[in-house]
């Protein structure tokens, strides 16, 4: 299931403690955040994952308190107890959650390449099952994103995944100027499949250790081949560059998955009923693109001149709160309903066993169509009706 939200749903409408509460205790409550591994020795069916996701100063007070008021608030609950979730900014901050790192502001290609290598570096500091990057206006649906990454066996499977946001795969016509330049590296000049930052990049433990030889792991010095120095010789972003290295360099390929979303994408386009399926979202003011979800969240400050909710993440949360909980409950109905029907049909069986109607038509047919059966119904029943009934003359001509 999407969200294991039984815990936030029974408190969900109070809408001040769900959504600033959770930011509070996430800032100034979690765990220090040194570099260990992230949980002890897992196993498939529980895989632990270690989420970067890359942001800038301007953003903390938007971007990133939406995400920690949302999905990241996820993360350590129940059914998402080995995933962590850091964000790595250029500025410095009070959270714990906060990575700081000295890149430089903006979204440069050198800045972008900065932080990238930056993730990288933290990832194979903790040594997780899985590492995943996203962006700051990209919603993750934890549940749905673990349950993806199970299918997979994350140290012995080299695993790039990830959406590419181009309709073929790319071609970089500068290495044809400088062929000698990756010689060393045993490049092989091919075209390649990059996974879009803003969807999500997903990359097993096996692949993470391989790419340990393109990333200085301490000091400023940036040396010849490591990833910045990749970055600036194609003059790309940094999804770009790692898809390069992967491919080129590493030969593993992008495994492609389109349940991942970056606001390249057509938000409004996913239908509601689909939201919940998904594993990353993400949105657009610029381009009024955004997810479609019925009411969008108020913040008590909207009437101040604060904006709140720029990417309509909030919104979504609420509607994926809901719709979950409205999913349980109609289970539940469902089961009730069942448990309900089988006891009145077994009530009403084992009344006719001691009537005189015992062989009946209605308990004929009934049994014919296989309503019931001996194991839910009791052992008198088994013993009584079917041998009663069943094998009786007027059900025996039913049969024929």
């Amino acid at each position: 299931m999407p969200f294991s939200s039984s815990s936030f749903f029974g408190i969900f409408f109070n809408q001040q403690f769900v959504f600033f509460f959770p930011l509070f205790w996430l800032l100034f409550s979690s765990p220090s955040a040194s570099p260990v591994p992230i949980s002890s020795p897992s196993s498939a069916s529980d895989p632990s994952i270690l989420i970067t996701v890359k942001t800038t100063k301007g953003n903390h007070r938007s971007r990133v308190e939406d995400a920690l008021a949302t999905w990241a608030s996820m993360a350590g609950r129940k059914g998402a107890e080995n995933t962590q979730i850091l964000f790595v900014s250029d500025a410095n901050s009070p959270s714990p959650l906060i990575q700081t790192t000295e890149c430089p502001p903006g979204h440069t290609n050198a800045a972008l390449c900065c932080k990238m290598a930056a993730e990288l570096r933290i990832a194979l500091q903790r040594s997780p099952d899985f590492w995943c990057h996203f962006d700051d206006d990209s919603f993750v649906l934890l549940a749905n994103l673990r349950a993806f990454l199970r299918q997979f066996r994350p140290h012995l499977d080299d695993l790039y995944l990830g959406r590419p946001s181009t309709s073929a795969p790319v071609v970089l016509p500068q290495l044809d100027d400088r062929p000698q330049l990756f010689a060393p590296f045993r490049h092989r000049k091919r075209p390649f499949w990059f996974g879009t930052g803003g969807a999500g990049i997903c990359l097993s433990a096996l692949t993470l250790r391989k790419l340990r030889q393109f990333i200085v792991m301490g000091g400023t010095h940036q040396p010849r081949g490591n990833f910045q120095w990749v970055c600036a010789q194609l003059g790309v972003p940094d999804d770009v560059a790692l898809g390069f290295i992967l491919e080129n360099f590493l030969a593993i390929p992008l495994t492609r998955t389109d349940r991942f979303h970056s606001h390249l994408n057509r938000m409004d386009e996913i239908p509601r009923s689909q939201l919940s399926d998904q594993i990353s979202l993400s949105g657009s003011e610029k381009d009024a693109n955004f997810v479609n979800v019925p009411e969008k969240f108020r913040s008590p400050h909207d009437g101040d001149g604060k904006r709140s909710d720029l990417l309509h993440f909030r919104s979504l949360f609420k509607f994926i709160l809901l719709r979950e909980g409205q999913k349980r409950r109609e289970k539940e109905t469902t089961k009730e309903k069942e448990d309900k029907y089988l006891m009145e049909t077994k009530e009403y069986f084992l009344y006719h066993i001691c009537g005189p109607d015992i062989c009946g038509p209605d308990i004929c047919g009934l049994l014919e169509i296989g309503h019931l059966r001996p194991d839910k119904c009791g052992r008198t029943f088994a013993a009584r009706t079917f041998a009663a009934c069943w094998e009786s003359d007027l059900c025996g001509q039913r049969k024929k």
